[in-house]
């Protein structure tokens, strides 16, 4: 059995290590000091833990040498932290330490201290990905050898939810220009990703919610009934009309906006948005502007909207919550202490 202390102050940090200990807490002594805000985290997770909002350097450097722990794991935040405090003592009294990142960005700032000196640099780092690898070793504060890419634990937790992706179409009446001047109607997009979506929900074990943003012309009638003539709906698939009155309101409840050439999509690639034109066997020179300035993207085909539904829905899904980071990072703290325990 091993003796790790754990430190945090962060939100962050408490839920990325939080998964850690209740994964090692059967076969190692645990004892956890936060700080802050990590507070509220640690006592909704039913996790007993030490106030450590006034205790300093001296204290742990104490403690660490009367109680010799194996290892010290803590969370990185920006500020004076109980992490940076139980970093410098366990360098005191030579004790190996590790930390956890668990967002991008503001890397060397969350270990120096007041003279800006990187004296809170731990022996071993735990990075999200790839990207976050590299963007640390720019900043030059830390070998490569001490960075270990685990994903994060916190993020393992998504992966056991039922997570419902929420679509916009934005329906607008084309019917009445006829599809041999435009190559499509409404009810041809209606329809084909209604269809595509039935079969990327299968291929990425997701759910799908279509909110339906009529033209405020239309009635919910005229696409209620066809889609009851239609179509029946798969589990994983629901189809709603957007009550939501506002439109920016309405962009900003939806993680993927689809629509034909109305002016919304603009609008929602300005709010930045993951915005599509869908105008499927387009027969003119397309005219919105929001695809000509790159913002949005023109899509003419069925398979390539499907392609692009797919590769959206998969990265956010499987990029980050499907690496088991939980037991990487624990290998990396067996690895740690094995020599110790």
């Amino acid at each position: 059995m091993g003796k790790i202390f754990v430190g945090v102050k962060d939100p962050g940090g408490a839920n990325a290590i939080i998964p850690i200990i209740k994964g090692i807490e059967d076969k190692n002594q645990i004892k956890v000091f936060a700080s802050g805000l990590a507070k509220s985290i640690c006592i909704t997770s039913e996790l007993d833990f030490e106030d450590s909002d006034n205790m300093e350097v001296q204290f742990f450097s104490e403690l660490f040498y009367k109680e010799k722990p194996d290892l010290i794991l803590t969370g990185t935040s920006q500020g004076s932290s109980v992490e940076d405090k139980m970093i410098s003592a366990a360098k005191k009294v030579g004790i190996r330490s590790m930390a956890i990142m668990d967002y991008w960005g503001s890397y060397g700032i969350r270990f120096i201290d007041d003279l800006g000196q990187f004296k809170y640099v731990p022996d071993v780092l735990c990075v999200i990905d790839q990207t976050m690898f590299e963007e640390v070793i720019s900043e030059g504060f830390i070998s490569t050898e001490a960075l270990r890419i685990t994903g994060n634990p916190f993020f393992d937790k998504l992966a056991n939810e039922s997570i419902t992706y929420n679509i916009l179409l934005a329906l607008q009446p084309n019917q009445a220009i006829s599809a041999e001047a435009l190559g499509y109607t409404e009810f041809d997009v209606l329809s084909d990703i209604i269809g595509l979506l039935g079969e990327v929900v299968k291929e990425n074990q997701v759910f799908v919610r279509l909110n339906i943003r009529k033209h405020p012309k239309e009635s919910i009638e005229k696409y209620n009934n066809y889609l009851k003539e239609k179509f029946s709906m798969g589990l994983n698939i629901t189809v709603e009309f957007d009550k939501i009155q506002d439109t920016w309101e309405s962009i900003r409840s939806n993680d993927l906006i689809i629509g034909m050439r109305s002016m919304l999509l603009f609008e929602a690639a300005i709010l930045g948005k993951k915005t599509i034109s869908y105008q499927p066997n387009l027969k003119y020179k397309d005219t919105l502007k929001s695809n000509e300035l790159g913002l949005s993207q023109l899509i003419t085909e069925k398979s390539q909207l499907k392609e692009e539904i797919s590769k959206y829905l998969s990265k956010k899904v499987n990029d980050y919550i499907k690496t088991n980071a939980t037991k990487r990072v624990i290998d990396v703290i067996e690895e740690e202490t094995k020599s110790t325990i």
